[in-house]
């Protein structure tokens, strides 16, 4: 009897032993799928002295890194760049999904696997060409994806030459500075006109007639104008008219015009009537409407890129200004307060 139960353990801790071997050989062919796959993906990367028209980017070396991006979007049309951090494993391909979560759990060949692949934020330009990119990427724990970052984090000499390739990058663009101004709203309970100014100065000349900075339900910063005339851009022009003691903004000159019939003048204030610039379209995430609304009882024009503001003055009786053209006025880069 304590032979039998001797040989019956020693089966249980052999098929317990069988079960660990094969579950350890089964992680492992799926961890080297997925190797193999990028491994397979990096002869498409090459670096060269000699001059290329394929796309890449200049190495530290002065060799050229070359990236067949026309073969690749051949295999996954999801392709957006290619990141490779010197002495470290990193090296893939970055593709840009729908959303987050499907390249979570599948290769750049869109495999079912463990390791995912390296993907940019679906919110980003696929262009890189957002304020801030977010790229994804699992922490493997046999070495692959993001894992290479976990040293880098406490190698000085690694970090270094990051920020080197970082610099060498920021060097190699064409940076063009566009130069904009911030767009005050402010408001005068004596004379219950609303005034808009993209000249701090003059804000502050009129605060000294009785206006304050009219934060609403808000902000009194509405956005920032353009200084000069851009690309898809529209002028903010402010009128004014004494009887009524209303100031008018307006982007388009005919309307401008008509309203002149009406008794209102081009108002310089003590700057300009042409407050800045603002975008025809939408121009994305970082642009928001204009909204131009109008409360005839006590002949004023309001202004505010605020969606939800515009809707509690509706229910103070304003009412939208669609004048000859339209109550949204153009786009204007956003403040974010």
């Amino acid at each position: 009897m304590r032979y039998i139960k001797e040989i019956m353990i020693v089966a249980v801790c052999l098929m317990v032993l069988s079960f660990c071997v094969c579950t350890g050989f089964g992680i492992y062919f799926m961890y080297r799928e997925g190797v193999q796959e990028y491994e397979d993906l990096r002869t498409y990367v090459k670096e060269t002295d000699e001059d290329d028209h394929t796309e890449g980017t200049d190495g530290s070396d002065g060799k050229q890194t070359v990236v067949d991006f026309k073969a690749l979007k051949k295999i996954n049309p999801d392709i957006v760049a290619w990141i490779r951090i010197p002495d470290t494993s990193i090296d893939y391909p970055v593709v840009q999904g729908n959303d987050d979560s499907y390249y979570l759990t599948h290769t750049f060949k869109k495999t079912e696997h463990v390791a995912g692949a390296i993907f940019l934020d679906s919110d980003n330009n696929a262009d890189f060409s957002d304020d801030k990119n977010i790229i994804y990427g699992h922490n493997m724990k046999d070495g692959s994806m993001f894992r290479g970052l976990r040293n880098f984090l406490g190698d000085k000499f690694l970090k270094e030459q990051i920020k080197d390739a970082v610099e060498r990058y920021t060097k190699a663009q064409e940076i063009t500075i566009i130069p904009v101004k911030p767009l005050y709203r402010l408001y005068s309970k004596n004379t219950r006109n609303t005034f808009f100014t993209s000249s701090l100065e003059e804000a502050n000349h009129y605060q000294k007639q009785g206006y304050k900075f009219d934060y609403g339900e808000a902000h009194y910063l509405q956005g920032y104008v353009f200084e000069k005339e851009q690309p898809n851009t529209v002028p903010i022009l402010r009128l004014y008219k004494k009887s009524n003691s209303n100031t008018f903004f307006t982007t388009s000159y005919q309307e401008a015009e008509y309203y002149n019939r009406k008794g209102y003048k081009p108002d310089h204030g003590i700057t300009n009537y042409i407050l800045g610039y603002v975008y025809k379209e939408y121009m994305g995430a970082n642009t928001t409407a204009i909204y131009r609304m109008y409360k005839g009882s006590i002949s004023n024009t309001f202004m505010t890129t605020n969606y939800n503001e515009a809707l509690e003055y509706l229910k103070e009786g304003y009412s939208w200004d669609k004048g000859t053209t339209n109550y949204i006025q153009g786009y204007i880069i956003t403040s974010d307060l």
